[in-house]
């Protein structure tokens, strides 16, 4: 997939990985065929399902982690306090991944305003 991005944007696939590293990371490149494909990974990532821009994407999280969440406690109540830990532990693990998921949108947004788009 990848492989094909970058030889139609015309660069390798090692400089294309390396250009998204950077657009993960919130920095915008200074090379023009660079920033041409990172322009094409902003979109590319705006439109993922893990993009905060879904809205679904954020409530299904905190549903799952409200999920976890009550199952720790239906355990607990149970006396299973094995499986009540590892409940919890799921819980705060989709937690984790939602404050993850607004962290990586803040990081695409600086990279997006460095490219000027």
């Amino acid at each position: 997939m990848n492989r094909r991005h970058a030889a139609r944007l015309g660069i390798s696939t090692s400089r294309y990985l390396r250009v998204a590293r950077s657009v993960r990371r919130g920095e915008a490149p200074d090379d023009p065929v660079e920033r041409a494909a990172a322009a094409d990974l902003i979109s590319r990532m705006r439109r993922g399902p893990g993009s905060v821009s879904h809205r679904w994407a954020p409530r299904l999280l905190i549903g799952g982690g409200v999920l976890w969440g009550a199952a720790g406690v239906v355990f607990i109540a149970d006396g299973a306090y094995g499986w009540a830990l590892y409940a919890f532990a799921m819980m705060g693990l989709v937690l984790v991944q939602l404050v993850s998921l607004r962290r990586r949108e803040r990081r695409l947004e600086a990279a997006a305003r460095g490219l000027g788009i």
